[in-house]
């Protein structure tokens, strides 16, 4: 994707370019350029791009496979599940009131 974006072969991308990765990805597409862009000087390396975490993956790839399934994203959504003793007042003597 970074190739993609870097069409005119400058070794960066700009916010500009970067607008490439965002149509063409359904990952990147509501990322923000300021994301990649940690020295603030407009402009994002390859490398600084490989380098920076996605958050999407941090979020969903909770295995650390290095790839998210569908699977992986309902588990990561799905509301949690109350435990037993959350339903009579927290267990180990937790007083109900009344």
């Amino acid at each position: 994707m970074y190739n993609l974006a870097d069409r005119r072969h400058r070794g960066f991308i700009d916010a500009q370019d970067f607008e490439i990765i965002k149509r063409v990805s359904l990952v990147f597409a509501k990322a923000d350029f300021e994301y990649f862009d940690v020295t603030g000087k407009g402009r994002v390396t390859q490398r600084e791009f490989i380098a920076t975490p996605s958050q999407f993956f941090a979020v969903f790839d909770k295995k650390n496979a290095c790839r998210v399934t569908v699977d992986d994203i309902r588990q990561a959504t799905a509301p949690p599940t109350p435990s037993p003793t959350s339903r009579h007042g927290g267990g180990r003597g937790g007083a109900l009131l009344r």
